[in-house]
């Protein structure tokens, strides 16, 4: 199935590919996130594939994975609250979107 991006302007696509390389990011950190931390396995909130190449099980990974998923609980409710914008007003705007997943872009 082919999709004509015709109707969308070269500015807008490109922040929908900066968005959707953000959640990609995102999803990559899940990943090990699911795989490492202690707290994953206890409240997972989706399941993932595991990763192929695993690091040996450890104190210092279990700590770096748990703390990246405390980390990205705030990303998680920001997105979820976007959720909930957008269902409000669907015309919310897509720089909008961008502006607040952008404070979650690497550095």
């Amino acid at each position: 199935m082919e999709i004509s991006l015709n109707f969308i302007h070269p500015a807008e696509l490109k922040t929908l590919n900066d968005i959707s390389k953000i959640s990609h990011q995102y999803r990559e950190i899940r990943k090990f996130i699911s795989q490492y931390s202690t707290y994953a396995k206890d409240n997972s909130r989706f399941e993932l594939e595991v990763l192929e190449d695993a690091l040996p099980p450890g104190f210092y990974i279990q700590a770096f994975a748990n703390g990246l998923d405390t980390v990205l609980a705030n990303y998680h409710d920001m997105v979820v609250d976007l959720e909930k914008k957008f269902l409000k007003k669907p015309t919310t705007s897509l720089m909008f979107i961008f502006h607040e997943i952008n404070k979650f872009r690497p550095l």
